[in-house]
């Protein structure tokens, strides 16, 4: 039997929810020659090593890509901690991101979770998610909400700054969102700290004394991972 060289990516597209995402894998042989589909329940990151069985000569090592792209920033918690800052961040959230020009919202999450380092339907648990979520409204629609306004391609667009929603995700079941105001309006510069203590999370935002207060599902030092997910 004669035996031919051949080139095999595999490559894959996160789809769906964030929340629940599967993935579309494309196997790409010979640069199109023949081309396979498999939707997955694992996300990407999950690969970390590739094995070949059969009768077959490697040419070279298989090589997997870095999935860091899908995440604005990650932070691997080193040692465990029960108590003080979790998290401190000083971020902008410029007005040039309400791009979308639809009633479609945007925003960004930031997710403490334990054994995983993005979250997953099936895999680790969200220690807590917190959830900022704004909207964008033509003029037209901007009449029926009280909106910022925002000018860009010389016309006049109006975002609709919505509540902050606290949830967790234990044993594959979200826990009853909680809701509060949301004082981080776009094109403007925040700092934003989480605090852990014996029996809640402390939601620090811009170093307010007006402290949101959430109750531990998990104790904190369960906490593996911090991520900050942006979503346009």
């Amino acid at each position: 039997m004669q035996r031919e060289a051949f080139d095999c990516t595999i490559s894959g597209k996160l789809i769906g929810n964030p929340e629940y995402p599967n993935t579309n894998y494309t196997i790409n042989i010979n640069n199109g020659l023949q081309v396979l589909n498999y939707k997955g329940t694992l996300p990407l990151w999950r690969t970390d090593r590739v094995t070949l069985l059969g009768d077959i000569n490697v040419f070279d090592e298989p090589k997997i890509a870095k999935f860091s792209k899908y995440y604005t920033y990650k932070y691997e918690i080193e040692t465990l901690q029960k108590n003080g800052t979790l998290l401190n961040l000083d971020a902008y959230l410029p007005s040039t991101r309400l791009h979308n020009r639809s009633d479609t919202p945007f925003g960004f999450k930031i997710y403490l979770l334990n054994d995983i380092n993005q979250q997953h339907r099936y895999l680790g648990h969200v220690v807590l998610m917190i959830s900022f979520t704004y909207v964008i409204f033509s003029e037209g629609e901007a009449k029926k909400q009280q909106n910022n306004l925002v000018s860009f391609d010389n016309k006049t667009w109006h975002t609709s700054v919505t509540d902050i929603k606290l949830k967790s995700y234990i044993n594959r079941k979200w826990t009853l969102p909680e809701t509060y105001s949301n004082p981080i309006g776009t094109g403007t510069r925040f700092n934003l700290r989480i605090d852990a203590d014996e029996t809640h999370l402390k939601i620090i935002i811009n170093n307010s004394t007006d402290y949101i207060y959430y109750v531990h599902r998990l104790p904190p030092w369960v906490i593996n991972c911090i991520t900050v997910y942006l979503r346009d």
